[in-house]
């Protein structure tokens, strides 16, 4: 979700810091298969800009939603 609590588009494309990549779903969803026990997000926005979001990760609670994670904007 962005700053103001909204979540972000669906399309929107993301990477995590170790390269993997995934699509924003309906509500804002995204499905991570590896995580590490602390993540950093950035999605890039349609106008271009990006923003980050980071969040951590208990393995032994593996299938479970996480979030919401705010996405906050990264200056340009």
């Amino acid at each position: 979700m962005d700053e103001q609590q909204q979540p972000l588009p669906v399309g929107t494309g993301v990477t995590l810091d170790n390269g993997q990549t995934a699509i924003v779903g309906y509500d804002g969803l995204v499905f991570l298969p590896s995580l590490q026990d602390d993540n950093r997000l950035r999605a890039e926005l349609d106008d271009g800009t990006f923003c980050d979001a980071m969040f951590s990760f208990d393995a032994s609670a593996a299938a479970t939603t996480l979030g919401p994670v705010v996405c906050r904007a990264v200056a340009p």
